[in-house]
């Protein structure tokens, strides 16, 4: 289940080395749209970071959640936004 909605969790390596691993879970029911993307590196085993000097021993992860589908986002200018005119061509593409 993902948010309520029921979910097929398909889980995979995410490199060829197999430190990392990731699932997708699609919806189970209606149109098979991608729910949840999940992704969990391997350690970084203590390299040492060139631009800083620092060591990192983190593990990457991450998680995005999909939803409200074909629904369309409400978008305005900004009250400072300037209005641009391209004027018309009559080349091959206009």
């Amino acid at each position: 289940m993902v948010d309520g909605q029921p979910a097929v969790v398909l889980r995979g390596t995410a490199n060829a080395s197999g430190s990392g691993s990731g699932t997708l879970a699609v919806a189970a029911t209606g149109p098979a749209y991608p729910l949840r993307i999940t992704f969990a590196g391997g350690t970084t085993s203590g390299k040492t970071s060139k631009a800083c000097g620092s060591v990192d021993k983190s593990v990457t992860r991450g998680t995005m959640t999909l939803s409200h589908f074909n629904n369309l986002p409400a978008i305005t200018a900004p009250a400072n936004a300037v209005k641009i005119t391209i004027p018309s061509t009559s080349g091959p593409l206009g």
